[in-house]
């Protein structure tokens, strides 16, 4: 679930601390995407007192190309309970670089399903932390594509 994966990051934070010995406020927290969104939501929740963090394109709306996407899926979640579905993201949308686009396509390490809970807990979690973006008092610096396909 979403809110496993943002207590992840707090385990994560807390291993580096300790592990290393480095105190919060010396950590910057790095986080592209979905994992924009999963630091965004454990600045939101468990207000560390990091440094700061820089959000590159967080995907706080996921372009869903079917007409009632979500509702739709919300319902067969229910019915269904946890399935997957295939991303539409494709190498050409995240860079104009043909060699990493091949890279892309042909790394068998990225996967293009996602759970239908994780995406639509990403949803109400982006939601959720962009309405109350103000409680988050960590410096942020948030870096946004103006013309993002994805």
């Amino acid at each position: 679930s979403i809110g496993t994966s943002v207590a992840d990051v707090d385990d994560f934070i807390r291993h580096i601390q300790s592990e290393y010995g480095i105190k919060p406020e010396n950590i910057c927290v790095i986080a592209q995407s979905v994992g924009a969104v999963l630091v965004s939501t454990w600045l939101h929740d468990y207000a560390p007192k990091i440094r700061c963090a820089v959000l590159a394109s967080p995907a706080f709306k996921v372009k869903l190309y079917v007409p009632f996407a979500r509702t739709g899926l919300k319902i067969m979640q229910k019915w269904r309970g946890n399935f997957f579905v295939n991303s539409y993201v494709k190498a050409h949308y995240l860079t104009h670089n043909k060699e990493r686009q091949t890279s892309y396509d042909n790394d068998p390490r990225i996967a293009r399903a996602i759970s239908v809970r994780i995406l639509l807990g990403l949803y109400e979690a982006a939601e959720r932390v962009v309405a109350d973006a103000q409680a988050i008092t960590t410096p942020v610096q948030l870096l946004i594509s103006g013309s993002d396909w994805v």
